[in-house]
């Protein structure tokens, strides 16, 4: 599982080759002698998990092999960033897990994103990258199109189980610790409505990508689903004042049993499609779908020309 990961896996702050030394469990940028754990099943690649070279004995052993690295305390960070992401499913990995599997919960809403991801992606071969891959349910799926997927998350939990899946990293959508031009696919689930830097984190999806590379978005439908929008008794939807802003709404001012715990951000429609287009991306196609009659997910297909 390593081997896949490690052939596109790089240094998420200058983007560089990593040394791995995968017997200690370590990851070694030795252009800024930092150093990442590989802990519990796959490595943590964000600048919070970074800890310095202790000495230039070190720094040389790991970078001439001249002799093993020394382990240091896994549970201490040097370059913690207070702008850095929160990790929002800490702690809620089984439980969404459960959900998302559940029909009488959230588990038809996820089949149907996952068919409509099927539906756009077709068959293929080759790495697909799987950036916000939470407990990893759309492996799967991807594997049934003839895809290796390797998955991104910021949450530790989450990645636990996603591990048991599919290879895995921890990383940031804003700052990828992958290799610039190394994916022909990348894909996301329910996950946009999370990244706090939608434009960054664009950004980075173009620079992964291959030319000819695409990408696409599955998530909620942002003018029927979210937190402006309200069911009504007679099947319709009332869309509440509000639409028009960007802002992250809070857990508590928002019903259903996920982002009533994690929160999420609402943008309109306009502004996700500006973020994407202004990194660079063609629009392909948008697919709307879901088990209501009225559309509650969105699909988009972007290619990097």
């Amino acid at each position: 599982m390593i081997d896949i990961l490690t052939n596109i896996l790089v240094d998420p702050s200058d983007k560089g080759n990593l040394l791995w030394d995968e017997a200690q469990g370590l990851a070694y940028n030795p252009r800024l002698r930092l150093r990442y754990p590989f802990r519990n099943g796959f490595p943590r690649l964000h600048k919070n998990e970074a800890s310095p070279a202790k000495n230039e004995e070190e720094h040389r052993g790991f970078l001439y092999g001249t002799g093993p690295l020394q382990e240091g305390d896994p549970t201490k960070t040097s370059h913690e960033d207070p702008e850095a992401r929160i990790a929002r499913y800490e702690g809620f990995a089984e439980y969404y897990d459960t959900i998302m599997q559940d029909d009488s919960n959230r588990g038809e809403l996820a089949r149907s994103a996952y068919e409509l991801l099927s539906s756009l992606a077709g068959k293929g071969e080759g790495i697909a990258l799987d950036i916000g891959c939470g407990t990893g349910l759309s492996a799967r799926f991807a594997k049934n199109l003839g895809y290796d997927p390797i998955g991104v998350d910021l949450s530790a939990d989450q990645l636990r189980v996603a591990s048991t899946r599919l290879p895995v990293v921890l990383g940031d959508s804003a700052e990828l610790p992958i290799a610039s031009d190394s994916v022909k696919l990348a894909y996301s689930t329910f996950t946009t409505t999370d990244w706090d830097d939608l434009a960054r984190s664009a950004r980075e999806i173009y620079r992964v990508l291959s030319s000819g590379g695409r990408y696409i978005d599955v998530g909620v439908h942002p003018c029927f689903y979210g937190g402006f929008s309200e069911a009504l008794p007679e099947g319709g939807i009332l869309q509440k004042v509000g639409y028009n802003g960007t802002q992250y709404l809070e857990p508590e001012t928002l019903k259903g049993s996920v982002r009533s715990k994690v929160g999420a951000w609402h943008r309109p429609l306009a502004e996700v499609l500006n973020l994407f287009l202004e990194a660079g991306f063609r629009l392909v196609r948008i697919s709307e779908g879901g088990p209501e009659k009225l559309p509650s997910l969105l699909a988009l297909s972007f290619i990097k020309d």
